[in-house]
């Protein structure tokens, strides 16, 4: 009978409070066929351990309670013990079951202190990455803002160059070593064009050059009268 009340230990990780619940009514059984009764302390010490361990302290410590009262008002009640001597006696498995239940609330939560650590940590992580992801964006951002804008200076500078260059002097000739306004090439003067060219005088009228005659245009001197 005592093995069949161990029997559904191994399946205390899948259901803790249902293998509490089926070996404390095996446990009440036992009790009711009138076999030799001992300690729930040593049959339910596993069960009660997994079901606090699992949350479930307040189910443990009920059947923990109902076993102690069941105990005490059979030995009060059926054995006429005093009950200082009840009480000396159970003093032992209260203190065992009741330690049993606490070392499984602290390991339920230390369990869950290092799984919100845990979770602290990858949350940590992830907004240190984000963080990193800013940054590394906000310095991608920040060499084309500069690299933009040294070139729009130099395109400006450039722009502004080549204008100065090709702007007009203050004698009205163009700057640069452009060619002047009167060698300029007219419509009519250049390749391909069918406009009518207008002819060159045989004679340069230069201020510079002085005009030359033929001998039969000079005039003759004047002879003298005698």
């Amino acid at each position: 009978m005592v093995a069949l009340i161990a029997l559904p230990i191994p399946l205390h990780r899948r259901w803790p409070l249902g293998v509490l619940l089926a070996s404390s009514a095996l446990l009440f059984v036992y009790y009711s066929t009138g076999y030799p009764g001992f300690s729930p302390a040593y049959v339910l010490s596993v069960q009660l351990y997994f079901a606090a361990l699992a949350g479930k302290w307040r189910w443990a410590t009920g059947v923990t309670v109902f076993y102690l009262i069941a105990g005490y008002v059979v030995t009060l009640g059926l054995k006429g013990e005093s009950v200082m001597q009840t009480l000396s006696d159970s003093l032992p498995q209260v203190t065992l079951l009741a330690g049993i239940i606490l070392f499984g609330e602290y390991a339920r939560s230390r369990r869950e202190l290092a799984a919100e650590r845990l979770r602290q940590a990858e949350e940590s992580r992830e907004r240190e990455t984000a963080r990193r992801v800013v940054e590394e964006r906000l310095r991608i951002a920040r060499e084309l803002h500069d690299t933009v804008a040294h070139s729009m200076v130099t395109i400006t500078v450039q722009a502004g160059s080549a204008l100065h260059l090709l702007g007009d002097g203050d004698d009205g000739s163009p700057r640069g070593g452009g060619r002047p306004e009167g060698s300029r090439c007219p419509p009519a003067c250049r390749p391909g064009s069918s406009a009518p060219r207008p002819s060159s005088p045989s004679v340069s009228a230069s201020p510079h050059r002085p005009t030359t005659t033929s001998p039969e245009a000079r005039p003759s001197p004047p002879r003298p009268r005698i």
